[in-house]
């Protein structure tokens, strides 16, 4: 994702695998992200999220390994 966010409002507690686009059909990740990456949820999708992460990467994660940032705005 072009640019990459600068903000964000959650960072992954543990190291993570992620999918580009997760399915049945694929079910190993594309890749891990580190443990404490931060991260923009743009939408919930069941037991997993779509994220952005800093370096602009656009991917799934499981919602479980999602820690809330303070102060993201949300009052």
């Amino acid at each position: 994702m072009r640019p990459a966010p600068n903000r964000f409002s959650h960072v992954l507690e543990e190291m993570h695998p992620y999918w580009f686009e997760r399915s049945e059909q694929a079910p190993q990740p594309d890749g891990m992200l580190p443990a404490g990456t931060p991260v923009l949820l743009l939408r919930e999708e069941g037991d997993h999220c779509r994220v952005v992460t800093g370096t602009g990467l656009y991917v799934t994660v499981a919602r479980v390994n999602l820690r809330k940032l303070p102060g993201d705005g949300d009052g």
